[in-house]
């Protein structure tokens, strides 16, 4: 699908596979039912910020972060082979592993699914309300541009179970003053991973 001109509900047709980054005009669009043949949503920005629930049917294989980084409610069919969500809030993987998306109403994260391991760049694009985080075991991963432009995060801490930190993994998140990592020092290559004030904001265990 190319273009949608409505506003209010839009209902897309069956046969549509793919949505992507311009496909809405207008501002004024509240919710969208997507048909059974949709497999891939991708664009920055592709669903509305005006539309703030989804569901996502049984065939979509592929959802861009940044497409739908304003949802505050994500829904995902049962008979859904790659993605599942948890209690609305998380889009991640269907063995429950890997975080593709959080809800963007969350301003503290301390209880994520206990059995993600890997957060996936731009989970957390531009959440904005994002204040504090608490990542406990088992994460091991936090991929490229997880955390980007969260203006509002203040202060992350880490789990001993990381393994890897990606590049610019806090990029563009200017008040992040404060991270906390439980492993010693030189345990996790490529600080300061893009956070703005550099390695000084960085405490591990000694």
């Amino acid at each position: 699908m190319i273009k949608c001109n409505k506003d209010g509900n839009v209902i897309i047709k069956e046969g549509v596979k793919e949505i992507i980054q311009g496909t809405f005009l207008n501002g004024g669009v509240t919710s969208i039912k997507f048909p059974e043949s949709l497999e891939t949503i991708t664009g920055t920005n592709a669903i509305p910020s005006s539309v703030t629930y989804l569901y996502i049917p049984k065939n979509v294989n592929a959802i861009d972060s940044t497409s739908i980084f304003k949802l505050k409610e994500i829904e995902v069919s049962e008979e859904n082979t790659k993605y599942k969500s948890i209690d609305n809030k998380y889009l991640v993987s269907k063995d429950g592993k890997t975080l593709y998306f959080a809800s963007y109403d969350l301003a503290n994260i301390n209880d994520l699914p206990e059995t993600i391991e890997t957060i996936e760049g731009y989970a957390f694009y531009l959440h904005a309300n994002l204040l504090e985080v608490n990542l406990k075991a088992p994460i091991k991963e936090i991929k490229y541009r997880a955390f980007d432009s969260c203006s509002s995060l203040k202060k992350i801490e880490i789990a001993n179970t990381i393994q890897e930190i990606g590049t610019n993994a806090f990029g563009r998140s200017n008040n992040l003053t404060e991270i906390i990592i439980h492993k010693k020092r030189g345990e996790i290559s490529g600080e300061p991973w893009g956070a703005v004030y550099g390695t000084r904001v960085i405490t591990y265990d000694e």
